[in-house]
């Protein structure tokens, strides 16, 4: 009797597995620790489990019946009741992890605008840290669904960039201001604009108060010295204008060089008073030439 009831109570914990060549697998557990259920499904099958026993219930009693099953049936009954996930790696590597919870979600509302008021059409509104967005209608309204700790990132070609974090708030309106940066970064020139960049070795610019600290009538004399490849050789007969060269030439087809004060050419500027000018920029490379369609 005794022998008979030993080899009851066996049958009822013992451990019955295997697995076919596709994988399928057939568990029987009965009251088994959840770290040894693990155990049986590797053996079961090809599949390697990888976890930290931090989060994982690794001595938690569990009861797992599966037969034939594919991973994923039997995985759902493993992890169920647990705040586990997993994913199949390459190699049948299978690394479970701690399952976070999502944030719920909020549709935000509302406006973009410049520091007046205006409305950016167009302006981008992004989530940060991912590629979702959207663009702003022509009234410079907006709508996005995002979760409720997300940060919304604003932005406008020209002006600085915004962020605001959601926090549950429905509707967020945004002024962005004007880059003062973006601005420093783009020059005027003849037939539209250049980035200052392209410009800094082709131009030099003198300041009017340095001009104006000389004791010359000719304001171009008063620049000798303030720029590498300038020459300006006073001939020393009075009224008589310089030789300007810029890196030992001179204008195309003039021996003087070309001179352009308030958008008009001259070739001469000794009438202009050295007070009365606030910069003076000097054309150094073949590059700028193409300001001026050259």
């Amino acid at each position: 009797m005794r022998v008979t009831t030993l080899s009851l109570l066996v049958l009822c914990i013992q451990l019955s597995v295997y697995a076919n060549g596709q994988d399928k697998i057939t568990v029987v557990l009965r009251n088994t620790e959840w770290s040894k259920a693990l155990t049986a499904i590797e053996k079961a099958s090809t599949y390697r489990f990888v976890y930290s026993s931090d989060v994982a219930p690794v001595n938690k009693k569990i009861d797992l019946v599966v037969r034939d099953a594919d991973l994923p049936e039997v995985m759902e009954k493993l992890l169920f009741s647990t705040s586990l996930s997993y994913k199949v790696m390459p190699d049948n590597l299978v690394v479970l992890f701690f399952k976070v919870a999502a944030a719920p979600e909020i549709r935000v509302t509302g406006k973009i605008t410049d520091e007046n008021g205006n409305p950016l059409p167009g302006a981008s509104v992004r989530v940060k840290g991912s590629t979702q967005g959207v663009s702003a209608d022509s009234k410079g309204d907006f709508a996005i669904t995002v979760p409720d700790d997300a940060v919304l990132v604003f932005s406008y070609v020209g002006y600085d960039e915004k962020q605001i974090s959601v926090s549950g708030q429905a509707t967020i309106n945004v002024s962005l201001t004007p880059s003062a940066k973006v601005q420093d970064q783009v020059v005027v020139i003849g037939y539209g604009t250049a980035t200052k960049r392209d410009l800094t070795g082709s131009i030099v610019k003198i300041s009017g108060k340095e001009v104006a600290d000389r004791p010359n009538t000719n304001p171009i004399s008063s620049l000798q010295g303030k720029v590498a490849g300038l020459s300006v050789v006073n001939s020393g007969t009075p009224g008589k204008a310089p030789d300007i060269r810029i890196r030992g030439t001179i204008s195309i087809g003039s021996v003087t060089p070309l001179y352009v004060v308030d958008g008009v050419f001259n070739d001469n500027i000794d009438y202009i008073n050295p007070n009365d000018i606030e910069s003076i920029e000097i054309l150094k490379d073949p590059s700028s030439l193409a300001i001026f369609g050259v």
